[in-house]
């Protein structure tokens, strides 16, 4: 069942909706229109996206939308250690396709219920005090596949843990450069590289 977070986005088809309230813009009260890095236009319906959405408390930290092509990207500037370890990490964690699927099947698209518990270790949103949260949209839409998840910040602290110094360096890099906080929360910062909160 829908949160009232979750603004009861229109269903359009199976696995997809409309973009929820949980996922839409704080800073622009309304949906992301472009992509923090290149700047390119996200409203078109075929343009693909990641939202991510870094959360402490009931406080959205930062929020980001990133093009298909951006996130390709920042995927080609991990190191090859970096992918083989992090694509082991999330093999060996959880079977997210299968997930995914299980969720299609059961809920449908019903972003609430995608992302009640960390993918990796099941801990429920409620009980995590920080937590990053995923979803893969196109144009106006959701699509419900692998994403949308959240990942609790102990996770987040152990993919760090398989970054080489490499990835990490480009990480920081790429947060100093885009992402900004809100002024009022930059002491609550912790600067590690994965966890921007």
């Amino acid at each position: 069942m829908a949160s009232d977070e979750t603004n009861e986005p229109e269903r359009l088809d199976h696995g997809l909706s409309t973009i929820p309230k949980l996922f839409e813009s704080i800073e622009a009260d309304g949906p992301f229109t472009t992509c923090i890095e290149c700047e390119r236009d996200l409203r078109p319906h075929a343009q693909q996206y990641l939202i991510e959405k870094g959360i402490r408390g009931r406080e959205t930290v930062y929020e980001y939308a990133l093009c298909l092509g951006c996130v390709l990207g920042m995927r080609a500037r991990f190191s090859e250690e970096s992918k083989r370890d992090l694509d082991a990490f999330f093999d060996g964690r959880a079977d997210i396709e299968a997930r995914g699927l299980e969720l299609l099947a059961t809920v449908g698209p019903e972003a609430g219920a995608w992302i009640e518990d960390c993918v990796f270790c099941r801990r429920p949103r409620e009980e995590c005090p920080e937590y990053q949260m995923y979803a893969w949209c196109s144009g106006a839409l959701v699509l419900y596949s692998i994403l949308p998840y959240f990942v609790c910040g102990q996770c987040i602290d152990l993919i760090g843990e398989v970054l080489s110094t490499k990835t990490i360096g480009d990480i920081e890099d790429w947060s100093d450069e885009f992402l900004s906080p809100p002024p009022h929360l930059l002491e609550l910062l912790v600067d590690t590289p994965l966890k921007r909160f």
